[in-house]
């Protein structure tokens, strides 16, 4: 995963794997109360960012104004199955690993950050479930359709590729 982000006045800074997970999650929480995403590990802990990223897009999903930052199984458990069962992403973590460990496992977190990634970037913020940024302007796919696309498989296993060896590059450094 590679994206441009925009510093100051047009000057653009490549942003790779895990900084661009990072930097992607930063903008689409930025004003959501007690969620503040700094790494790949605890900001993730209490599954409001994870709430929040869902809310940004489907705000209808979830009702953040009604989530508490203590109670961080529920938030974890609400966002991962809104994701699977209304918006078709795999349940890849389990809010009860996610929250007994002291720190989340940072592989794990980026996986699943990616597929969010890898999904939602292909809908408009805060729009009709219906709308995508495509120009086709097709319905969004539910979970039976994306899985059985190919090309979909080839994408997302790059990506994952691609974050694996970030992560590997950043710890041999």
């Amino acid at each position: 995963m590679a994206t441009k982000q925009k510093f100051g006045h047009g000057n653009c800074k490549l942003l790779k794997g895990k900084e661009a997970l990072i930097e992607w999650s930063q903008r689409l929480t930025v004003g959501y109360k007690n969620v503040r995403v700094s790494n790949m590990t605890t900001s993730w802990k209490d599954g409001l960012a994870f709430c929040a990223i869902i809310h940004r897009f489907k705000p209808d999903f979830i009702d953040f104004n009604n989530l508490s930052k203590d109670d961080m199984i529920k938030n974890n458990e609400l966002a991962f199955k809104v994701a699977e069962e209304q918006l078709g992403i795999p349940a890849l973590l389990d809010a009860n690993d996610v929250v007994s460990m002291e720190v989340p496992d940072e592989l794990s977190i980026m996986t699943y950050v990616a597929s969010l990634y890898c999904h939602l970037s292909n809908l408009q913020m805060s729009g009709d479930a219906t709308k995508t940024s495509n120009k086709t302007g097709n319905p969004k796919r539910y979970l039976f359709d994306i899985l059985a696309d190919e090309g979909y498989k080839r994408r997302f296993k790059l990506k994952q590729r691609e974050i694996v060896e970030e992560n590997d590059c950043d710890l041999s450094s």
